[in-house]
C-alpha cells in the first residue's frame, strides 16, 4: 500500500493508458478488424507445415532472437526512428543493411540494458520498484507477442498490433530517466535532455516523412467514407428495393479510395449497418473477403450478377462511377525464358494491340507479360483499355511495377516476367463482349516489351 501511495500519479496514469490502449486494441482487432490480432499478421501461413518445421521454430535461438529484434527495431527505435525498418529493406540498401542490422540491434539492445543499470544505480527505492514494474511490463507483453505468432519469424519495426503495450511502457520509463537524471545533476540535466529531445524530433522528421502522407490520405478516406454513405449506398437501396433477390459484385477497396486499397463494400455494409435484401458475390480473382464472411466466390462474375444491375451500369450514375473506375491490379510473377532480341514495337501512342476482335471476357482473360527496364530503382505503371458494354473510356486497370517487384538482371538490364488476370476490373467481367484491347506502356525507365500472351 505504501508504494502505491508513493507512485499515485505514475501508477494512476500507467492505468489510464493501459485502458486507453485495451480499448484501442478491442476496437481495432474485435470490432474493426476481428481475427486480425497476432496470428493473422504472416499471411496465408499461420501454422507451419511439419512437426519438424514447427520444432525448429520453436528454438531458444530463435525466440531470443526475435525478443531482441522486437525491443531493438520495434520498441526502442520506433521512439527516434519509427520507420527504420521499412526503411532498411528498400531493394537500393537492402543489401548492404542486411550484414550489419543484427549487431546494429543487439548494440540497441545492450545500450537499453546499460541504462537500465545506470537508472536503478541512481534511483531512489520507491522509483527503483517502478522501474522494474514498467520493465517487467515491457517483456512481458514482448514475450506474449513473440510466443503468440505461429511461426515466430523476426518482426522488424513498429506496428500496433504485437509492438503497442511495450512501447508505451518504454515511452513511461524514458520519461522517468528524464525525471531521474534532473534530480542528479539539475545543471547539466536539462541540456542534456533539451539536446536529446532536439535529436529526437529531428530523427523522427527524417524517419517520418510519410506521416504527412497519412495524414492526408485519413481525410481522404474520411471524406470517401461519407460520400459511400451520402451516395452509393443510397442508389443501391433503392436498387434493392426494386429486386428483393438482387445479387451485385463486393466493391474492392481500391475502388472505393480511388487507388488506396482499403475496405471492401461489405466492410461498409456491416459497419453502417445497412441490411439491404441483396447478396455480395465476387470472382476469385477478387481480394478475398476474410473479415465479413457475407461475400460469395463465384466462378462466373457476369452470370451471377443480377440484369438490373447490369443495367445501372450502363448508365451514367452513381454506381456505374464507382463501379467503372480504373482500378491498380493484382500480379503475380511467373517463370519466363530468356528472349533475347525480340521486341514488341509500340503504336503512336506507346500502345500495343493485345486483341482487336470481339470476345468473350470468360474465355480469355490471363495476360502474361516479358519486359526488360534500365536497371535504376524507381517506379513504372502500365495499364489496359478495351471497349466493353458499359461505356467505359480510357484507363481501365494499371499494374505499378516498384522497386519490389522480383527481376532479374540481364545485359545490365532488368527483366520481369508477371502475369495479372483481367477478371479483376469489373467492366471485363461483367461484358458480354470486349474488343480492341490495348496494353500502353510507360516511358520511365525505358522498357521494351519482349512478350505478350493472352489467354
Amino acid at each position: 500500500m505504501k508504494f502505491i501511495k508513493e507512485n499515485k500519479i505514475p501508477l494512476l496514469i500507467t492505468l489510464g493508458v493501459a485502458l486507453l490502449f485495451g480499448a484501442f486494441l478491442y476496437f481495432t482487432f474485435v470490432i474493426a478488424q476481428p481475427g486480425t490480432f497476432l496470428s493473422s499478421l504472416d499471411g496465408d501461413i499461420l501454422i507451419p507445415s511439419s512437426a519438424q518445421e514447427k520444432q525448429e521454430k520453436w528454438k531458444i535461438g530463435l525466440l531470443t532472437e526475435n525478443f531482441v529484434s522486437l525491443f531493438s527495431s520495434g520498441v526502442s527505435l520506433s521512439m527516434i526512428a519509427p520507420d527504420i525498418g521499412k526503411i532498411a529493406t528498400h531493394p537500393s540498401i537492402k543489401n548492404f543493411v542486411e550484414p550489419v542490422w543484427p549487431a546494429f540491434e543487439i548494440a540497441i539492445f545492450i545500450l537499453n540494458i546499460a541504462l537500465f543499470w545506470v537508472v536503478l544505480k541512481y534511483a531512489l527505492k520507491k522509483e527503483k520498484i517502478f522501474i522494474v514494474f514498467l520493465m517487467l511490463a515491457m517483456f512481458i507483453t514482448i514475450f506474449m507477442v513473440v510466443l503468440a505468432r505461429p511461426d515466430h519469424n523476426i518482426i522488424p519495426d513498429f506496428d500496433y498490433r504485437y509492438a503497442g503495450p511495450p512501447y508505451y511502457f518504454y515511452c513511461l520509463f524514458i520519461a522517468l530517466v528524464a525525471s531521474i537524471a534532473i534530480k542528479i545533476k539539475k545543471e547539466y540535466a536539462a541540456k542534456i535532455i533539451v539536446s536529446v529531445l532536439i535529436v529526437i524530433f529531428a530523427l523522427q522528421q527524417i524517419f517520418s516523412f510519410h506521416a504527412v502522407r497519412l495524414e492526408e490520405e485519413s481525410k481522404l478516406r474520411k471524406e470517401a467514407i461519407v460520400r459511400l454513405n451520402d451516395t452509393l449506398f443510397i442508389e443501391l437501396e433503392r436498387l434493392s428495393e426494386k429486386n428483393n433477390d438482387l445479387t451485385i459484385p463486393n466493391l474492392t477497396g481500391a475502388h472505393i479510395f480511388q487507388g488506396m486499397p482499403g475496405y471492401t463494400l461489405a466492410d461498409y455494409l456491416l459497419f453502417f449497418d445497412k441490411k439491404m435484401p441483396m447478396r455480395l458475390v465476387q470472382n476469385i480473382y477478387m481480394p478475398p473477403d476474410v473479415k465479413t464472411h457475407i461475400v460469395d466466390t463465384v466462378e462466373n462474375l457476369r452470370t451471377s450478377t443480377s440484369q438490373e444491375f447490369k443495367d445501372t451500369l450502363k448508365k451514367t450514375g452513381i454506381i456505374s462511377s464507382y463501379y467503372t473506375s480504373s482500378v491498380w491490379m493484382r500480379y503475380k510473377n511467373i517463370e519466363g525464358e530468356n528472349t533475347g532480341a525480340k521486341t514488341i514495337p509500340l503504336g503512336e501512342n506507346r500502345n500495343i494491340l493485345i486483341k482487336k476482335n470481339e470476345f468473350d471476357p470468360e474465355k480469355s482473360n490471363t495476360v502474361g507479360l516479358s519486359f526488360y527496364t534500365d536497371d535504376i530503382p524507381g517506379n513504372l505503371e502500365f495499364y489496359f483499355s478495351f471497349k466493353n458494354d458499359f461505356g467505359l473510356d480510357g484507363k481501365a486497370g494499371a499494374i505499378r511495377i516498384d522497386d519490389f517487384t522480383p527481376y532479374i538482371i540481364e545485359n545490365e538490364k532488368r527483366l520481369y516476367h508477371i502475369e495479372t488476370n483481367m477478371l479483376q476490373i469489373y467492366a471485363y467481367a461483367l461484358s458480354d463482349k470486349v474488343s480492341e484491347l490495348f496494353l500502353y506502356v510507360p516511358k520511365e525507365k525505358n522498357p521494351v516489351i519482349t512478350n505478350i500472351h493472352f489467354k
